[in-house]
């Protein structure tokens, strides 16, 4: 059984002048727009086709997967405001209707908003909503361990840090000496659980800093001197914000790297840059 609002891939089984016809199986025989004039489709062929329904009461299709499915949090655009309420890029032909009554704010076009997406049960057809914290079950003991990597949204920024919602049911906080570049609202990011509170929220961390994380910061040290003819200016003394920029770790995490390196005999240190030596010098010479 085909879900509706939900992408599926349909087999084409016609043409209807520039239209294509899919098989929906219970659904049908749909018409949709042939949203890419390059390609030419033939008989048989499969494409992922969005089931949702329209005002007619009827199923219909359109080409792609919506940016945010049904029961998801997620940032889209306004793109239109009505007398009704807002519609905002929905990444298919159909934008998603967003009434007043579940705007946090009057929304501007062109500007970004954390939504979460649900379906309507008077209209039976999917909404969305900025008030998305209402969405979010915060009596529920989050089903997730202590150091496990989580994929997370980052919704706000407070005093603290960064507020998220993570595996798209939970609230995590990542605390501003966590984080070593800017963030910003609708940033999906993969993140450690650092905590989980007595309140049901989450204290969060960028890294594990253990050992496999040391061993990939390693990697990236020596990948990036091999690709500078084994010599790089950046150390101990360099700031946080440039060894971030670099290497996208913190200043803390690459003094332990560069210091399991030094142990290692691989690079030697100086008070203004380090150097790659012996055999991965030459390899790196090499290179």
């Amino acid at each position: 059984m085909l879900e509706i609002w939900k992408s599926h891939e349909l087999k084409v089984v016609g043409f209807e002048g520039e239209r294509l016809l899919f098989d929906a199986a219970e659904h049908g025989t749909l018409e949709v727009e042939n949203i890419d004039l390059v390609k030419k489709y033939e008989i048989g062929e499969t494409e992922s086709i969005f089931l949702y329904n329209g005002p007619d009461g009827k199923v219909h299709g359109c080409m792609g997967s919506p940016f945010v499915g049904i029961g998801e949090f997620g940032s889209l655009t306004c793109v239109a405001n009505t007398k009704y309420g807002s519609f905002l890029d929905w990444g298919i032909e159909k934008d998603l209707f967003c009434p007043f009554k579940e705007q946090k704010v009057d929304l501007k076009v062109d500007e970004d908003y954390i939504v979460y997406v649900y379906l309507d049960e008077d209209t039976n057809r999917a909404v969305a909503s900025t008030k998305y914290e209402k969405y979010i079950d915060e009596s529920q003991r989050p089903q997730v361990d202590e150091n496990q990597k989580v994929h997370a949204l980052v919704t706000r920024r407070t005093s603290l840090g960064y507020n998220l919602i993570v595996e798209n049911k939970y609230l995590g906080i990542l605390y501003a000496n966590e984080v070593f570049s800017e963030l910003h609202s609708g940033d999906e990011v993969d993140v450690i659980v650092k905590k989980v509170r007595d309140d049901n929220k989450l204290d969060l961390r960028m890294f594990r800093n253990d050992h496999e994380d040391i061993g990939n910061f390693e990697d990236k040290i020596v990948a990036y001197l091999k690709k500078h003819k084994g010599e790089m200016n950046i150390c101990d003394n360099s700031s946080p914000q440039l060894i971030y920029k670099t290497f996208g770790i913190s200043k803390k995490n690459f003094k332990k790297a560069l210091g399991a390196l030094y142990r290692k005999r691989m690079v030697k240190i100086g008070e203004n840059g380090v150097k790659l030596i012996g055999n991965q010098h030459r390899n790196a010479l090499r290179c």
